[in-house]
């Protein structure tokens, strides 16, 4: 494998893709600019929308009595909350969109998703 298709293997493992891209004739360079270029777009076209999305449910929380003797009556304390909210996280409506821009973006440009690096060389190193 010539050094720039290594090089090229590498910056996509540290982007954590699980995928390559090739394209013939591409170069390292190329791709990290048409990258660089469709993230910028994708991120433009679907900027975030974050949505509160519910992940538990509301449960009852016993509430907890304890009585003690005092002043020869008995004393009584309730404690505990009743109900334990539910909890919520953020999620981004426009992952999937922004994902799938991204990726037509790419294959626009003449890249295409492959899942060998050997596929992707041998398609870089076909003629364009």
């Amino acid at each position: 494998m010539s050094f720039r298709w290594s090089l090229l293997a590498l910056l996509l493992l540290l982007a954590g893709c699980a995928e390559y891209w090739a394209k013939p004739g591409g170069t390292p360079v190329g791709f990290r600019a048409a990258r660089e270029a469709c993230t910028r777009q994708a991120s433009a076209d679907y900027p975030p929308d974050m949505e509160p999305v519910q992940v538990t449910q509301g449960t009852p929380s016993p509430m907890v009595t304890t009585c003690a003797p005092a002043g020869g009556s008995m004393a009584c304390t309730t404690s505990g909350i009743g109900f334990q909210p539910p909890t919520y996280t953020t999620l981004d409506r426009n992952t999937g969109p922004r994902e799938r821009a991204f990726r037509a973006c790419l294959e626009a440009a003449g890249w295409q998703a492959v899942r060998s690096q050997q596929q992707a060389d041998a398609i870089t190193n076909s003629t364009p």
